[in-house]
């Protein structure tokens, strides 16, 4: 083979590489750009919708970033959300180098496993979803042995779901005696899921018992001022019955 021809050969590929990635470039900016367009339009109807329906306000949007790739997320950070939201602890050990971040706070909404809270010491700082006093030991001799205090939330079940988990409301008493004692869990509130129904009805009514738990436990802790509620198709119904924590997920990332 030639010199010439070798050379002619080596620019060809040169050229197809460059052409691929100016082609990939240019799909990634389209993306980002319907995103970005989608992105602005359903910030305008929350916020709107906040505006409208909040009774307890502020109101702090928690976006719901699981199974999503970093690239999707960062466009939601640069337009300025800052707390993000996992349900798998794997997944918070594979986007570690971004929720590093120093302005990113970062909630755990999933099922808690002893051998897994390795991945959530390092960045997360709030965790949604202490749905049983046997968890909450768990997680409170976990971070004990790290010296460190973790915010939580208790996950009250609200629904008739067998699906749903969480303390009934028939436990409250058990968790004003009880929870004081964990001295490395700094219990911030609590976290609710209404029925997976359209029946408003049956939402409303979820929602309203999660207000009075939310209430008659303020009573009992320092600093309890989070009520949890609210998610991609039900938030105004939880705005209206006081929460000022949702967790939006789908809301955004639908149009992708």
């Amino acid at each position: 083979m030639s010199e010439n021809f070798t050379i002619i050969l080596f620019l060809d590929f040169a050229s197809s590489l460059t052409n691929l990635f100016l082609i990939r470039k240019g799909v990634t900016l389209m993306l980002e750009k319907r995103f970005s367009n989608n992105l602005k339009d359903r910030m305008k109807k929350l916020y709107d919708d906040i505006e409208k329906y909040a009774v307890n306000k502020p109101v702090e949007i928690v976006v719901v970033s699981k199974k999503q790739s970093i690239e999707k997320i960062e466009i939601l950070y640069n337009e300025g959300f800052k707390h993000f939201a996992e349900n798998v602890a794997q997944e918070i050990r594979d986007k570690d180098l971004f929720y590093s971040k120093d302005d990113i706070k970062l909630s755990f909404i999933g099922n808690i496993q002893s051998n897994k809270l390795k991945y959530l010491f390092k960045n997360v700082d709030l965790i949604q979803s202490i749905d049983t006093f046997e968890k909450a030991q768990i997680v409170n001799e976990f971070y004990k042995s790290k010296n460190k205090k973790i915010d939580v939330l208790l996950e009250i079940k609200v629904s008739y779901e067998e699906t749903k988990h969480g303390f009934l409301p028939s436990e409250i008493n058990f968790l004003k005696e009880n929870f004081s004692n964990f001295d490395f869990l700094n219990v911030k509130g609590i976290m609710c899921i209404a029925p997976n129904t359209d029946n408003e009805k049956f939402v409303e009514e979820s929602f309203k018992k999660g207000k009075e738990i939310f209430l008659k436990l303020k009573e009992e802790f320092l600093d309890f001022k989070i009520l949890s509620m609210g998610m991609s198709d039900d938030y105004i119904i939880a705005l209206k019955n006081g929460s000022n924590m949702l967790r939006l997920g789908r809301y955004f990332y639908e149009e992708i």
